[in-house]
């Protein structure tokens, strides 16, 4: 029978592939192992979705990447998988997300500051968005997309239901550890969990597993949700110092912010208005705008801001972590990717640039300090 649960007890379970985190990487990734036969199993520290997933804007931003990136391929790749993606939820769930293919307009400087060339889009075309009050040049991104992850969450559950796969909530995985039959046992409260293979997609709380080093930082962003009428806004803005994303029934997302400063997730209302006030200056409509919500969460970075795909030390155990703000955007790809992984095959892509590997002298320094 599905389970959605809270584990009670102490005899350790086995399964095919357990996946520590439930977050949209997870949810996405069980989903495509589940499809293979396999006996699959998510385990999460809080409940599932609840994380960074909850916390994201939604936007599918493949456009979004340095010409030189080696995320390129991944993003484009994603972004194809998405329209499929999500007609399958629809179809197998009931349900929607929200997916929409609007395009986004970016500004000059918020395209150079993510390493692209404005030189390479279109220009905005003139009064495709009345409302924008805002100097110098903007540009269009027409493969760019946007969606609630929060409603796609909902989605990816209630299709590991229907499809049998035990998603465990409020278990916080503590360890990995081999077994000398093969395998692994995982340590959680209250129980533990054997596996034959162990996929790591634990978010910004990926280092803090004893038994496997991932060093993930987390990157705290904040995001302010207000009430707007309706068609105020039609497209996916980029300004530059705050983005504008349009949901559904008038609410619109201003955010976000880029801060390093550990597991705090708290809000900070000097931070809000600011970001308020970067708003109302794109969409001076939005001055009078009633605050529907504010949060923060904590993204999953590295060092050099290139997720963590492959194998995390040793043969069956894998790592799917560290995407940064591209998490959902990456979401089918990357569970198309582990999957292959997984079952032993090669995947379609050349996943050097993000093999865990590449961190080796702090994998060797993280044994010898542990995992704090």
């Amino acid at each position: 029978m599905p389970v959605i649960s809270t584990p009670d007890s102490t005899t350790p379970e086995s399964f095919d592939v357990l996946l520590i985190g439930a977050g949209i990487i997870g949810l996405s990734l069980a989903r495509e192992l589940s499809s293979t036969g396999m006996r699959v199993a998510l385990i999460e520290r809080h409940r599932a979705g609840s994380g960074a997933s909850r916390a994201a804007a939604g936007m599918l931003a493949v456009s979004g990447f340095p010409s030189s990136s080696p995320l390129v391929p991944l993003a484009l790749a994603s972004g194809e998988l998405y329209p499929e993606f999500v007609r399958q939820l629809e179809a197998e769930t009931g349900m929607q997300c929200g997916y929409r293919q609007i395009g986004t307009f970016a500004s000059q400087a918020a395209i150079e500051r993510h390493g692209g060339d404005p030189a390479a889009h279109e220009p905005m075309p003139p009064l495709a968005e009345p409302e924008l009050r805002s100097a110098g040049a903007w540009y269009s991104l027409p493969a760019d997309h946007c969606l609630n992850p929060r409603l796609l969450c909902e989605m990816l559950l209630a299709s590991l239901r229907r499809r049998g796969v035990s998603v465990v909530e409020n278990c916080a995985a503590a360890a990995i550890e081999p077994r000398p039959q093969g395998g692994f046992t995982v340590t959680a409260a209250p129980q533990s969990y054997i596996a034959d293979q162990v996929i790591v997609t634990s978010g910004a709380w990926s280092s803090r597993l004893a038994g496997v080093f991932l060093p993930v930082i987390p990157c705290k962003g904040q995001i302010h949700a207000l009430e707007a009428p309706p068609d105020l806004l039609r497209h996916v803005l980029l300004g530059p110092d705050v983005y504008l994303v349009p949901q559904s029934q008038g609410r619109i997302l201003a955010g976000s912010t880029m801060e390093y400063t550990g597991y705090d997730d708290r809000t900070d209302p000097e931070t809000l208005a600011r970001l308020r006030r970067s708003a109302v200056a794109l969409l001076p409509a939005l001055d009078s705008a009633r605050t529907l919500e504010t949060w923060a969460g904590l993204r999953p970075d590295t060092s050099d801001h290139l997720p963590l795909l492959g194998e995390a030390g040793q043969p069956g155990l894998w790592a799917a972590t560290g995407h940064y703000r591209d998490g959902i955007l990456l979401a089918p790809i990357t569970a198309r990717l582990l999957s292959s992984l997984v079952r032993g095959l090669r995947p379609e892509f050349d996943l050097a640039p993000f093999a865990p590997a590449r961190f080796a002298p702090a994998l060797t320094a993280g044994r010898l300090g542990g995992n704090g």
